[in-house]
């Protein structure tokens, strides 16, 4: 599968790229990004770069893990990356999303719009056609909560030791998004426009 973007509500969604490893490498020194996700300590440019051009390469050559850059229109003619969002496909008609914000860009409901768009990509009949999509994160992320509830996720529950984070087993609170969600049914989503760029 080859990378391809999505617009949503003035955001774009692309590839992340080369000229990007300095912007990831700082923004994973984040102290929430690496107290809630499983990003390597000490985070360096070569882990930056091996993220780029090895996990979303790969990622997107088989189709089993596809990754956007969250880009944020910083001016008329200047993208920022803003983060990341991307699906985890089992193959089976279901995938686990991940998203995480650069601490500069938070705030705004980016990550909101981000999730949203990739959401409605997943479930829609002339996108990747999946039946489901399941957020998880790890039990106290609260940040990460509230933007799977503004996404339409349904919150399910606690699975105990359900992550391994840091060689440390921790609770993950879950929740998901199906095609007969009304979320999607009804329309509450069609403030948020989404569609492949020209060419695409």
């Amino acid at each position: 599968m080859e990378p391809y973007p999505i617009v949503a509500d003035g955001l774009v969604l692309d590839e992340l790229r080369l000229a990007d490893v300095e912007r990831v490498r700082a923004y994973c020194q984040d102290p929430d990004i690496r107290l809630w996700t499983a990003v390597p300590m000490p985070y360096g440019r070569a882990d930056a770069h091996e993220f780029i051009t090895g996990t979303q390469a790969k990622g997107w050559e088989d189709g089993t893990e596809l990754t956007w850059a969250i880009r944020e229109p910083i001016s008329a003619s200047t993208l920022r990356l803003a983060g990341t969002v991307g699906l985890k496909l089992d193959g089976q008609g279901s995938s686990e999303i991940g998203f995480l914000l650069a601490p500069d860009s938070r705030g705004r409901g980016l990550a909101t719009v981000a999730v949203r768009a990739v959401v409605r990509h997943a479930l829609d009949q002339y996108g990747l056609k999946l039946r489901r999509v399941v957020w998880k994160a790890v039990a106290g992320n609260w940040a990460s909560r509230q933007v799977a509830v503004r996404a339409g996720f349904s919150i399910e529950g606690t699975i105990r030791s359900e992550v391994l984070l840091h060689g440390r087993a921790r609770d993950a609170w879950v929740g998901t998004v199906i095609v007969g969600d009304m979320a999607i049914e009804d329309g509450t989503w069609a403030d948020i426009p989404v569609q492949r760029l020209p060419g695409a």
